[in-house]
């Protein structure tokens, strides 16, 4: 039970880190640089395309949505453009 409690209060203290990062302008513009280069706003597969590189384009989109979930954020609040400067 102990390492029950220990577990759940570590979950808190993760999300509210990634709550105080990705709250931040520059925190979302980083989301949406992520979600558009692992496929969270785009297709993850093209014509041509192997099996292999399709699973792990899937596997960094889920990495994304599982944060944008943490963060009850929907992809649409993201920022539609972001500068690298």
């Amino acid at each position: 039970m102990a390492w029950t409690l220990k577990r759940f209060s570590s979950a808190l203290r993760a999300r509210g880190a990634y709550r105080r990062i990705f709250r931040t302008e520059d925190g979302q513009r980083v989301l949406a640089d992520m979600a558009e280069r692992y496929c969270v706003t785009r297709p993850i597969s093209s014509e041509g395309m192997s099996d292999r590189q399709a699973w792990k384009n899937e596997g960094k989109r889920e990495v994304v949505i599982d944060i944008m979930n943490t963060l009850n954020l929907d992809p649409d609040t993201l920022p539609k453009e972001y500068d690298n400067g």
